[in-house]
């Protein structure tokens, strides 16, 4: 039940990422805070939980645990692929590749804002990384005009 409920939130961020009008950039930055700030604020307890159920093999019982990291590559999959539909970003862009490295990133952010105890904000620590590194990743991908496609989170 737990899943289902963070599940349809998490859906909720996406999808509220992928109707925003703004470029590219603002779209993902929106989705990557967004998803980080929904974690910070479901409290540090619960995803620590969550990350020792998913992380030890033999605390695993239920499949949503595995499923939610293929939830989550495939949502950003979604976004970086509307990006290619909108015509913001290269049909060469190689989607999985980069899904998968940004999904990294969360779940490391993650995983160490759990190993601090909460000792810093994990959504400004995803703030941080969108406005200083998320630039030079999805730069070599824009097209024409969205080469400078702002980093707005609203």
């Amino acid at each position: 039940m737990i899943f289902a409920l963070s599940q349809e939130m998490y859906q909720g961020i996406y999808e509220e990422a992928q109707a925003h009008d703004g470029p590219f950039m603002e779209r993902l930055v929106f989705y990557m805070v967004n998803f980080s700030g929904r974690i910070e604020r479901d409290g540090l307890k619960l995803c620590q939980e969550w990350v020792r159920n998913t992380v030890d093999p033999d605390l695993v019982e239920a499949p949503y645990n595995t499923d939610k990291l293929r939830v989550d590559i495939d949502s950003m999959q979604g976004m970086i692929e509307k990006g290619i539909e909108r015509g913001e970003l290269a049909d060469d862009t190689p989607v999985e590749a980069l899904a998968g490295a940004l999904v990294d990133v969360i779940y490391g952010e993650m995983l160490c804002w759990d190993m601090s105890g909460g000792a810093y904000s994990f959504k400004e620590r995803t703030k941080e990384f969108c406005g200083l590194f998320l630039p030079a990743m999805i730069r070599p991908y824009l097209s024409g005009s969205d080469k400078m496609g702002g980093t707005d989170n609203g």
